[in-house]
């Protein structure tokens, strides 16, 4: 038995660094995942702001597309009769 406590105490120390050097690392791993953390949420706060953007973007685009058709659609009509026909010119019957 004095030969297992013996081995056990010359262990311990050896044992006591491992420890310490795995905690430190694994605080160093908690570190890196932090920044890791804040750079993403960083980036997701960019797209999302650039995806805006670009809806706020094709939102106008659709309005003005929409504003034009109407224009032109309503310049058709006054350049065309009733029946169709284009009002300057009047066909003989």
């Amino acid at each position: 038995m004095p030969e297992m406590l013996i081995s056990a105490l010359v262990q311990a120390p050896f044992v006591l660094v491992m420890a310490f050097l795995v905690q430190q690392f694994l605080k160093h791993l908690n570190a890196r995942d932090e920044e890791w953390r804040d750079f993403m949420d960083r980036a997701d706060a960019q797209f999302a702001e650039r995806l805006n953007g670009l809806t706020e973007a094709v939102d106008r685009l659709t309005n003005t597309v929409i504003a034009h058709d109407a224009a032109v659609r309503g310049t058709l009509r006054g350049l065309r009769g009733e029946d169709g026909r284009h009002a300057g010119r009047m066909r003989k019957r």
